[in-house]
């Protein structure tokens, strides 16, 4: 019998029972093979291959199709199968049989042959194949991909490598590498362009895998040998090897040698398994994750293969409201600061700490803002101090209130007045995104049904669930009721100049092509590149309709009260602290949130800005009529 036939037999024989479970469950030809670069010359950078969703921890069915290794100089020809393990068990999506969801495109199996590892130098590269199942083509082109927790028996042929043993098991060495890609829009015509989605996308073995060809210098006779090859030695995780020239051999030549990648189940938080060649497998030590700080919630994550340390601030508190909120940072808890009650330095306020009440009691004093001018209105407002209106003369000021404000304003429940009914009813129809709005809630019903998109309240109270152009259209019907309080006019643009730089028409016609795109069933387009985008339309109009002011591409709310060179809040950081006390972020003087809704060249002057009950807008969220569809 031929040395490549009698190799193959007893390595059929030395497989394992869970690898030939393995073998019967998934058996399939590689794709396409290429001799090329390895991953650091595919990847175009280093890459970090210390990633276990996908990995190579065995080779099996090994057959030698030259005269094998017969010194440490050698190479050896080979063909067989990598046994490929697919573990993305803690994903949350799982399918009946308790696998993963989630899909891997484009594997490629870097092997390397020069015998050192298989980042650099030379590799043969394989892909999996495209088919039978459980081998995919998710992505239609010429790279298998995977989907879920499997493992896999990948073939290859034809496989020269290096002898080498650098653990002087007696064994030659394979190293090898599995990369792939999360994403389904990378293209792959084959082996010499499959390369890591990202650096964290590859995976190489810790030590080079033991394949099951010697390394030795010939045989005495009556010792092992091809035709008296050794015995199992009933450990499941050790690997026979014949080599009467080593110490270790006995009396037939024979000795065993413990493989640990045999016993790794790939579980970080489990420790290194080992094997043990009088015991079999040995369950790791899991890593101590213990920071010894007290407030810290320790654990381990298998996902980034680390512990993580989560501060716990609940357990540095002292329970004390006005004490301020202690912390808890990486060496332990820290106290907290004073609660500050003030809220306008107090310019025209008084304020005390309530322990009992877990609250901060403002009391504002209108007198204090008096500034003896007869047309003005003098007020303390508890956040932003002393405001003066003018009450002598017409305000040209803008008015203005978020996308919220507006759902809550557009129902008659609990006797509310429907204030965007009392704008449509003025100033006419309000013509958004191609739409004309004529309405908030039916008359008789007092809800949106059978209105569909004619009514405000669709496109202000719908879930947007990430559509943008849904959230465009929310903020355009916002800032639409805002203008036409404002006394806008047909230019919406002269009320935003002073706060935003988009303009309100552009922002509409863009909502216009989205929409018409979802109603000829296209999907809408928004290019990164064009001059205008869907998100830069949906920031700014929306700082807008919060009374924020752009600076700088950032929505700011104000200034800080002790710094007013320094803006703050909404995008821009809280004002820091001055000698341990808290600064207030004031509204900008002329800020469109502070002016009032009290609008009397337009004749909408509301008693109050009473809010009406959720039942209509709660209606239209539920709604299947959106601005990308309407089923």
């Amino acid at each position: 019998m031929s040395r490549k036939s009698i190799l193959g037999l007893l390595s059929m024989a030395a497989l394992r029972p869970h690898l030939l479970f393995a073998l019967a469950f998934v058996l399939a030809s590689a794709g396409n093979a290429t001799a090329g670069m390895c991953v650091d010359g595919a990847f175009g950078d280093d890459a970090k291959c210390d990633s276990r969703d996908i990995r190579i921890v065995d080779v099996v069915g090994e057959q030698v199709t030259d005269n094998g290794c017969i010194g440490h100089g050698d190479t050896v020809t080979l063909s067989g199968k990598l046994k490929v393990i697919v573990d993305l068990e803690d994903d949350d999506d799982h399918d009946d049989d308790g696998h993963s969801d989630d899909k891997l495109y484009d594997i490629g199996l870097f092997l390397g042959q020069d015998g050192e590892q298989a980042l650099e130098g030379s590799c043969k590269v394989l892909t999996l194949p495209t088919a039978p199942s459980p081998f995919l083509d998710e992505d239609n082109d010429n790279c298998g991909d995977t989907a879920g927790d499997r493992t896999l028996l990948v073939s290859f042929t034809n496989l020269t490598v290096k002898c080498i043993d650098e653990d002087e098991d007696g064994r030659a060495e394979l190293a090898a590498c599995a990369t792939w890609t999360e994403s389904s829009k990378t293209s792959c015509s084959g082996p010499h362009n499959v390369k890591p989605g990202n650096e964290n996308s590859c995976s190489c073995t810790k030590e080079p895998i033991d394949l099951d060809v010697p390394i030795t210098g010939g045989n005495p006779t009556g010792k092992c040998d091809d035709d008296n090859p050794c015995s199992d030695d009933g450990i499941a995780c050790t690997q026979e090897i014949c080599d009467p020239d080593d110490a270790r051999a006995n009396e037939f030549g024979c000795y065993s040698v413990a493989r640990n990648s045999r016993c790794d189940d790939g579980k970080f938080c489990n420790g290194a398994e080992t094997c043990d060649a009088n015991l079999g497998c040995r369950s790791g030590t899991a890593p101590n994750c213990n920071d010894n700080v007290t407030c810290t919630v320790d654990a381990c994550n298998e996902d980034q293969n680390e512990c993580t340390h989560t501060a716990n601030n609940n357990a540095c508190s002292d329970g004390k409201f006005c004490n301020g909120t202690e912390t808890c940072t990486s060496t332990g808890c820290k106290p907290a600061t004073q609660r500050a009650c003030s809220a306008n330095d107090d310019e025209c306020t008084t304020s005390t700490c309530n322990e009992t009440t877990d609250t901060c009691n403002i009391v504002p004093h209108h007198d204090e803002c008096d500034d003896d001018n007869p047309c003005t209105t003098d007020t303390c407002d508890i956040h932003d101090g002393c405001r003066h209106v003018d009450t002598c003369n017409a305000t040209t000021d803008a008015v203005c209130r978020s996308a919220g404000f507006w759902g809550t304003h557009g129902g008659f429940e609990r006797g509310a007045d429907n204030l965007i009914q009392d704008i449509i009813d003025t100033v006419g129809d309000i013509e958004v995104c191609g739409i004309t709005i004529s309405a908030t809630v039916n008359d008789e019903a007092l809800w949106v049904e059978d209105l569909g998109l004619s009514s405000a309240l669709e496109g202000l109270c719908v879930k947007a669930e990430g559509e943008k152009v849904r959230q465009l259209y929310r903020q355009l019907i916002a800032t639409a009721l805002n203008c036409a309080l404002s006394g806008a006019g047909d230019s919406c643009d002269d009320v935003l100049a002073s706060a935003i730089d988009v303009s309100f028409d552009d922002c509409s016609d863009l909502c216009t092509t989205l929409h018409e795109s979802f109603v000829n069933g296209v999907a809408g387009h928004d290019d990164d590149d064009d001059e205008l985008t869907t998100g830069q339309c949906i920031q700014q109009l929306d700082c807008f309709n919060k009374g924020g002011r752009m600076i700088d591409g950032k929505c700011a709310r104000g200034t800080c009260s002790e710094q007013e060179e320094l803006f703050c809040g909404f995008q821009y950081p809280a004002c820091p602290e001055i000698d341990g006390d808290d600064q207030r972020c004031r509204r900008f003087e002329d800020s469109c949130a502070s002016e009032d809704l009290c609008q009397e060249e337009l004749g909408i002057c509301p008693d109050n800005a009473k809010a009406s009950s959720p039942e209509a807008c709660r209606e239209a969220r539920n709604n299947d009529c959106t601005i990308d569809s309407c089923e």
